[in-house]
């Protein structure tokens, strides 16, 4: 069984795993979480960083219960267009200048549109955010190891505030309701405490 009190000792296999497969996507992991779906992650990073009436960029079209978590939270979404690379570097760009706090966006699998982040567009979207430390960056990669492309990702460890949360359920089994995440120590340390 799977424990979220924040006692993960009996995990240690899976959470080896998750950090070597964030390792082997150029994913700096030197801590590692389970928490109750990518949904959940996603969730759980939001509420360590921002309050009610902070901004979150966010792909349009995009996931459904993104869109509904992010007014549960009380957060304003500031839409980004998306195309067949992911976000526009244009609709983040707009989206930084109009006060997000932070970046929600899927590297692969994109819901809806099935949209993959190349390689070019990380690193153009990597060079936006680089004038904003301050945003936090989550990546909802959510199909994981079985979204049949590489990632490509805008975080990197300089990065002050980020999070990449990948769910197991797709890839081990869809009862699961089980995601990892890593991100900067600041915010595992934010979510762990959370998740006790």
């Amino acid at each position: 069984t799977v424990s979220y009190t924040g006692a993960q000792d009996d995990l240690p296999a899976l959470l080896d795993l998750a950090r070597a497969q964030f390792a082997a996507d150029g994913i700096r992991a030197d801590r590692a979480l389970v928490v109750p779906g990518a949904l959940d992650g996603v969730e759980r990073v939001l509420g360590a960083h921002l309050r009610p009436g902070d901004r979150v960029a966010v792909e349009d079209p995009g996931f459904a219960r993104s869109f509904d978590l992010i007014s549960a939270l009380g957060l304003i979404a500031l839409p980004m267009a998306v195309d067949d690379e992911g976000p526009a570097p244009d609709a983040l760009d707009a989206a930084l200048a109009d006060g997000a706090a932070a970046v929600l966006l899927t590297p692969r699998a994109q819901n809806p549109t099935g949209a993959v982040l190349s390689a070019a567009r990380a690193r153009a979207l990597r060079r936006l955010l680089a004038p904003h430390p301050d945003v936090l960056v989550i990546e909802d990669d959510h199909a994981g190891p079985i979204a049949g492309a590489t990632v490509a990702t805008v975080t990197d460890a300089s990065r002050p505030r980020w999070a990449v949360v990948r769910s197991v359920a797709k890839s081990l089994g869809p009862d699961l309701r089980v995601a990892v995440l890593t991100g900067d120590l600041t915010t595992m340390d934010r979510v762990e405490g959370r998740l006790r």
